[in-house]
């Protein structure tokens, strides 16, 4: 967004009286139409700007993802930390993470202050897993990843690292890239959402490095071209709802 721009949501609540697998299959649904798992509960958002078109919802292909001869050194220089898949499991411990990469990173954004621990645990608690990378001897936390598991899809929806440590290891990268990994060895999962990027945002622009990924455009998932791709408004609500229960 230019400056002076606000972002235009529109908001779906998604069905609370349902079982697990029911809720799990409408939210991928909304997924796969361009929406975001928001961190409020039972409610799905999308852009909805009429004017601005700058944002575009990307997800990395898993299946056709080659690592590149960087990303395997990368991987290579990091082989002393243990990467953990789990479902969520708040502890301190990601509190002072983000306030560590909250000071070093985020408030250079412009935010003025970090949340509060309670605000933060919400936060946090509102995805279904999580990805930790700690010392693989010492056991000591260096990264969280927080994702949803839609099954056959995955929204990594935010992450958080130690920003010194991250200087010589790449912490961000090498998080979606262990999490690229833990979807190929799964076998079973076909996309990872890594939400909305913006032509020209430094905050954003890592995201195009993680190919081939795909654009929603005009309201379909196409090969992503970070040199001509803009986005179209979202659809107030899905005219056809893909569910599919396993």
């Amino acid at each position: 967004m230019a400056p002076g721009q606000t972002r235009r949501l529109i908001g779906i609540h998604t069905p609370q009286d349902t079982d697990a697998a029911t809720n799990r299959a409408v939210k991928k649904g909304l997924m796969e139409h361009g929406y975001e798992n928001n961190v409020l509960p039972g409610m799905m958002s999308a852009n909805n700007c009429s004017l601005c078109q700058a944002c575009v919802q990307l997800r990395i292909v898993v299946p056709e993802y080659k690592f590149s001869a960087n990303e395997r050194k990368l991987m290579y220089r990091n082989q002393q930390f243990a990467t953990s898949q789990k479902q969520t499991d708040y502890s301190p411990e990601h509190f002072a993470l983000y306030l560590l990469h909250f000071a070093a990173r985020i408030q250079r954004l412009g935010c003025p202050q970090p949340f509060t621990e309670p605000v933060f645990q919400f936060i946090a608690k509102a995805r279904s897993h999580t990805q930790t990378i700690s010392d693989a001897k010492s056991g000591n936390m260096h990264a969280v990843l927080y994702y949803d598991d839609y099954g056959d899809s995955l929204y990594a929806a935010h992450q958080v690292y130690d920003p010194d440590l991250s200087q010589c290891h790449s912490l961000g990268r090498y998080g979606i890239l262990k999490l690229i990994d833990h979807a190929q060895q799964r076998g079973d999962v076909k996309h990872i959402y890594i939400g909305y990027w913006v032509k020209d945002s430094p905050a954003m622009d890592y995201k195009k490095q993680f190919q081939p990924l795909e654009a929603f455009i005009a309201g379909a998932w196409v090969p992503f071209d970070p040199d001509c791709h803009t986005s179209t408004p979202h659809l107030p609500v899905p005219e056809k709802l893909s569910i599919k229960f396993s």
